[in-house]
């Protein structure tokens, strides 16, 4: 580690502050604080290797204690010296991840915790993760924990989780030697059909934003490599996407805009991978898909036209096998009140255009027969407007 802000700071330190009077045992001992410090923090070196060694004794003191330790380290640990040296030179990964292993029975605040203060490392030192398998292994054995996964308190510990494992997979989704041979990835796909009933049936707004967030960064993940349908096409069978159809009802009865937003981005992200003529789903499933979109599109709070687009090119898979007019008549209510005042959104707005005509060419029939439908200011507006077009 580089030690020259140490330098400076000790110099600094001696030439502006230092008392004249101080005699030189004084002058060690300040000395001594200044090259415990760890870099130009006032966090003590020593403190923290001692608190770190001590945690998980047989002896070590009451688990309170050690909950209280932890907190402190995890506060350190926002500072970026900290958790590179708690990376590099404290080696700290290995003493917390043995925290998470079942035969040590730490309490879920510890287990929360250690969780965090990974990932705080992990965002400052990645390369220290990277090939280490055991930074993987042993944080998911936690989810083998079926007898806790109702406990109030372990609801945190999975927040966290998903946490670390969502950093981990966009770093190395960012990674410019990303090689999907030797980089550790294939936890993430077997490990699908677990999150998504996590999603689909959790009550906490925390785990299914984390959830939503760290499957996201699994699609990106997967379209770095050759064969992303290898790995995420399980994703498009008719029970996960009614799993993921469930989730953004529960993130919309949240009034969670940002993960409704996730849901609906990853949706797109996956259907932008089969042919608009394919029925994915029953009739049935896709009407219901549909009025989910369109309670979406309806929120209080409109979405921004990007999330228009991704709607648009959900239903227009979801069209295909169902006349859905109410997610028609609201994507073009979105579209109409975008299309003369919006500058350099050309391209997204060609995007819902076309799925919008690719509606009126599957359903013309069933809008031209229905007076009421055509009733609809909205409905008559664009179809007039597609048809000169």
């Amino acid at each position: 580690m580089n030690n020259q802000p140490n330098q400076q700071f000790e110099e600094d330190y001696f030439t502006t502050t230092h008392n004249i009077e101080a005699n030189e045992e004084t002058k060690d001992l300040e000395k001594y604080y200044i090259q415990d410090a760890i870099g130009s923090t006032l966090f003590s070196k020593s403190w923290l290797l001692s608190t770190l060694s001590n945690l998980n004794k047989e002896n070590s003191e009451s688990t309170s204690k050690e909950e209280e330790d932890l907190e402190s380290i995890s506060e350190m640990s926002c500072d970026d010296q900290i958790a590179k040296y708690l990376g590099t030179e404290a080696n700290a990964q290995f003493k917390l991840l043995s925290l998470l292993l079942p035969q040590c029975q730490s309490s879920f605040r510890i287990q929360e915790l250690a969780l965090v203060i990974l990932s705080n490392i992990l965002r400052y030192g990645f390369d220290v993760f990277r090939y280490e398998s055991t930074c993987l292994d042993i944080p998911l054995s936690i989810l083998n924990n079926q007898e806790f996964s109702h406990h109030p308190d372990f609801i945190q510990v999975l927040v966290s989780l998903f946490q670390y494992l969502t950093i981990f997979n966009d770093f190395l989704a960012e990674s410019d030697d990303f090689d999907e041979e030797k980089d550790l990835i294939n936890h993430n796909f077997e490990l699908l059909p677990q999150v998504l009933t996590i999603m689909a049936s959790t009550l906490n707004e925390d785990v299914l934003a984390k959830t939503a967030r760290y499957l996201f960064s699994v699609l990106e993940l997967a379209s770095e490599t050759s064969d992303p349908m290898a790995k995420i096409g399980q994703l498009l069978s008719p029970q996960a996407l009614g799993y993921l159809n469930e989730a953004l009802k529960q993130s919309l009865d949240n009034r969670d805009d940002k993960t409704s937003f996730i849901i609906v981005e990853l949706c797109a992200a996956l259907f932008d991978f089969i042919d608009n003529s394919e029925d994915i789903l029953e009739s049935d499933q896709s009407h219901q898909f549909c009025d989910t979109i369109n309670r979406h599109l309806s929120c209080e709070n409109p979405p921004e036209l990007t999330s228009v687009k991704s709607c648009a090119k959900i239903c227009s898979i979801l069209w295909t096998n169902a006349c859905h007019v109410d997610s028609f008549e609201q994507i073009s209510r979105h579209y109409l009140a975008e299309n003369h005042c919006q500058e350099g959104q050309e391209v997204i707005l060609d995007v819902i255009k076309k799925c919008l005509k690719y509606f009126l060419t599957l359903h013309s029939n069933a809008l031209l027969s229905s007076s009421e439908v055509l009733n609809s200011p909205i409905i008559n507006e664009i179809v007039q407007l597609l048809a000169t077009v």
